[in-house]
């Protein structure tokens, strides 16, 4: 009976490795390919589970260059982005200055776009922050740089000027830049009570030597929040081309065809002037003596400019205590202002 017994004791120790190998799997060999389950602290090629501390090499995913091994069942980006390696294709990596190689949209070479929360140029702003702090509010009220003015426009113009309108404003038309003289030009928003557009809508007032050329957009600009609007005027076509948020909206034909090269000779008004007031926050007015392409109207939006950029007449940003900043051409003197205050914008 003892001899038995101890036979028994012995078949059972000789069984006991090949429980311990299938079930727990804590092998302390380099290499393992149990279907089931692996801890190894080496490496493994198992078919199903996979949490080694060190490396892996499973056939269905692996991509672990630095050691980490989390491979559930679609994932194998395990390890930490290479700064030297373009992971998202647009030909910079992090160590080129990408500050987003996730995104092609964000990289040192991309415009900032104005409306998506991200800063696309890698400068550390984001959206209209590019632009400075500082905006006009303008409240029934005017600013005007008086003088003559030396502006030219030979073959085009473009003005643009992003503008928030707020609900309630005036009936009259809400001017954001009045070029004055014998022969003048207005940016405007279409006053609610005209028949030509909807209300706030792109306006381009033109009068030269006398014959006037008026446009407007067939597009209203929305109130409430900060809106971009240019508008770029063929003198040779006398076509006005409408843009909201670097967007084309329409192109307006002057009613008594091209009107011809004009110089205005007057003062400069951001806002109304005399009855004709405005209620709207204006920032980064710009004027330009040539036709400026959808491109260039988008690509500049939210990005600063040099005051020797070509074509550019002026350009008003109000981060200067006189209204006026570093980079506008020449007016800048002689500042009277009503009912208008420079006011922080919240990013």
């Amino acid at each position: 009976m003892f001899l038995l017994r101890l036979l028994f004791a012995l078949s059972l120790l000789m069984l006991l490795p090949a429980c311990i190998e299938g079930g727990d799997d804590d092998d302390s060999s380099a290499n393992d390919d149990d279907a089931a389950n692996d801890d190894d602290a080496a490496d493994a090629d198992d078919a199903a589970d996979d949490d080694d501390a060190a490396n892996d090499d499973d056939a269905a995913n692996d991509d672990d260059s630095a050691g980490d091994d989390d491979d559930s069942a679609g994932d194998d980006d395990d390890s930490a982005s290479d700064p030297a390696v373009d992971d998202d294709g647009d030909g910079l990596s992090e160590n080129d200055g990408d500050c987003d190689d996730s995104d092609p949209n964000n990289s040192p070479e991309i415009a900032e776009n104005c409306f998506d929360g991200q800063d696309n140029d890698c400068d550390g702003l984001i959206d209209r922050a590019d632009l400075g702090t500082q905006y006009l509010a303008i409240d029934m009220g005017y600013a005007e740089w008086q003088g003559g003015s030396q502006y030219q426009y030979q073959t085009g113009l473009t003005f643009e000027a992003w503008v928030r309108l707020t609900t309630g404003a005036t009936t009259a038309d809400n001017r954001i830049l009045w070029h004055k003289g014998g022969s003048y030009a207005i940016l405007d928003l279409y006053n609610p009570s005209g028949s030509l557009g909807p209300a706030y809508a792109p306006q381009l007032e033109l009068d030269i030597n006398g014959t006037t050329g008026t446009t407007v957009a067939q597009t209203a600009t929305p109130t409430g929040d900060w809106h971009h609007v240019a508008v770029a005027y063929d003198i040779g076509a006398g076509t006005a081309d409408y843009y909201l948020d670097g967007t084309p909206i329409g192109s307006e034909m002057s009613p008594n065809g091209p009107l011809g090269a004009f110089s205005p000779d007057g003062a400069l008004y951001i806002g109304g002037q005399n009855t004709l007031a405005s209620v709207v926050d204006v920032d980064d007015v710009r004027s330009w003596n040539v036709i400026r392409t959808p491109q260039e109207i988008l690509d500049t939006l939210c990005a600063p400019l040099a005051p020797n950029t070509a074509g550019l007449q002026f350009n008003f940003d109000f981060e200067g205590a006189d209204l006026d900043a570093a980079n506008a051409a020449a007016p800048t003197a002689n500042t009277i202002a009503s009912s208008v205050t420079l006011e922080t914008h919240t990013f």
